[in-house]
């Protein structure tokens, strides 16, 4: 196999795993919409939360890889990277503020009263859903190259080091 042909098949396969890894961002971005969806019906909180806590991890991941490539001279990345982290910090603020609308819209299923305002509550969750879903979908569309690309690189020195 000559170089070229062996640096053709990693471009295929980084390009393999890149596409595989956006799908499963949007599967799993399908699946947070249905089991929002679900939890409108059941009120549990604790869904909510959790959601918040995993897309606050990822933004400080991802801040933090900015600031490593930052140290590194590496501007394009740490911009990109801290792009990515900006709009993960985004979808974070919606998922919580989707948690304290049903928060808000659980005692006033209960009231005659405040009846009126629930199908404004229920709209409100709803965006707050849909901006947290494209805003993590977005960071993650910008972020997963500069994975895959650091991913395949640490292979490609893994089989250097194993050659040597």
């Amino acid at each position: 196999m000559t170089v070229r042909q062996h640096g053709c098949h990693r471009h295929r396969d980084r390009a393999l795993v890149l596409w595989a890894a956006r799908c499963a961002v949007w599967l799993i971005a399908l699946g947070y919409l249905l089991i929002e969806a679900l939890e409108a019906v059941t009120n549990r909180q604790i869904i909510n939360l959790a959601i918040f806590a995993t897309l606050y991890a990822l933004a400080t991941y991802q801040l933090s890889t900015a600031r490593l490539l930052f140290s590194m001279r590496r501007m394009a990345g740490s911009a990109r990277a801290c792009r990515a982290s900006n709009r993960m910090f985004l979808a974070a603020l919606m998922a919580i503020g989707d948690a304290a609308q049903d928060a808000l819209a659980i005692p006033l299923a209960g009231s005659t009263q405040g009846a009126w305002l629930l199908p404004i509550l229920f709209g409100l969750g709803l965006i707050f859903n849909l901006v947290a879903v494209v805003m993590a979908i977005w960071s993650l569309e910008l972020y997963l190259p500069m994975l895959v690309a650091g991913l395949t690189f640490q292979a490609s020195v893994v089989e250097a080091d194993r050659k040597s």
